[in-house]
């Protein structure tokens, strides 16, 4: 089943998820729970995990790329107007960093002469280049002429990892089973790369590491999400956004707040600034450090406005702790230690 972020479902997030995987079921949340400014997009049901990316499915899949275009006015394959979509996969349980994500999916050689603005073309088309590259390392470069064959490379590229080697290994640790499969979820890009008005960052509603109840993050201006996600540029920390785009900035921990009583967790959240509107891209319950997962259950419990189950947050709770191999200390300035 396809089913666009405003599709009516019913029940818990967690139920949704079992059909769309965790992405899609936060993106569902964020468009019709939360009203969250979010970019459209469809996703493609775990149920298509086992057979892969049929012919049938295909014609599916290119019928709704046409009406997210069309809310964009814009064309998937069109050189002067094109609409360009990032395919990202979503397990049920969240698998951070395990399987396959390309951006920028659309983007072919012949628009780099069509685009108009040689200079961004060139960097979002390299940025495809590098994650198509890895993500399908055998392509026939023939394709990069063919916006649809890259859209079929990129989604069986995606199905695929979720029995790649770093995926397989990251569920025999966390204990997930192996049938539940990977959705698929294709989104409108929205560019943090475009301007100086423009960027991208993570942000977490309260602290990982200490569990303090404020967010944190980190924020770098004029570029994609890989930049920030792979540590491959020095970012800035998220309080340095409320100095470049304050209005944005106050947007974004509104949403935190949303999402956190949404969840009734610490989240960890995605964003993109397209010269100077928000979009959140991501959100999910945040890892976070047994020190973090302490004081943050603790906190949920007396938030009134969450008031998290004491079985709940035990739930929650680290083994280590649980076990006693772990004990936790509340600091005088009201930080918490673990040792």
């Amino acid at each position: 089943m396809i089913s666009f972020f405003d599709h009516p479902w019913t029940g818990t997030i967690s139920e949704v998820a079992a059909h769309v995987g965790g992405k899609g079921a936060s993106l569902w949340a964020m468009t019709t729970q939360l009203g969250l400014p979010v970019p459209p997009g469809f996703t493609i049901g775990t149920e298509h995990a086992a057979t892969g990316l049929t012919d049938a499915l295909f014609a599916e899949i290119l019928t709704a790329l046409g009406q997210v275009g069309d809310r964009l006015g814009r064309t998937y394959g069109d050189p002067k107007n094109p609409l360009l979509v990032s395919v990202r996969s979503g397990a049920s349980i969240s698998m951070p960093g395990m399987m396959d994500t390309i951006l920028n999916v659309g983007m072919t050689d012949v628009m780099l002469d069509s685009s108009g603005d040689a200079a961004f073309a060139c960097t979002i088309h390299e940025a495809f280049l590098d994650q198509f590259g890895r993500a399908v390392p055998d392509y026939d470069r023939a394709i990069l002429d063919d916006p649809h064959a890259i859209l079929r490379a990129a989604i069986t590229a995606v199905f695929e990892s979720w029995n790649s080697p770093r995926a397989i290994s990251y569920r025999k640790r966390e204990g997930i089973t192996d049938t539940c499969g990977t959705a698929v979820t294709i989104q409108a890009m929205v560019f943090g790369n475009c301007d100086a008005q423009s960027g991208t960052g993570v942000a977490f509603s309260r602290d990982p590491s200490t569990g303090a109840p404020h967010a944190t993050g980190d924020w770098l201006r004029e570029a994609q999400g890989e930049a920030v996600v792979g540590g491959t540029h020095a970012t800035s920390p998220l309080s340095a956004l409320a100095d470049d785009d304050p209005v944005s900035h106050d947007a974004l921990t509104a949403a935190l707040m949303k999402l956190e009583r949404y969840y009734r967790d610490m989240v960890d959240v995605e964003f993109t600034i397209e010269r100077g509107q928000l979009w959140i891209l991501q959100a999910r319950p945040g890892k976070r450090s047994p020190a973090a997962a302490a004081r943050i259950a603790h906190d949920l419990v007396n938030d009134s406005r969450i008031a998290l189950l004491l079985d709940e947050a035990i739930l929650r709770m680290p083994a280590s702790i649980l076990d006693g191999s772990l004990t936790i200390t509340r600091r005088d300035d009201d930080s918490v230690a673990v040792a």
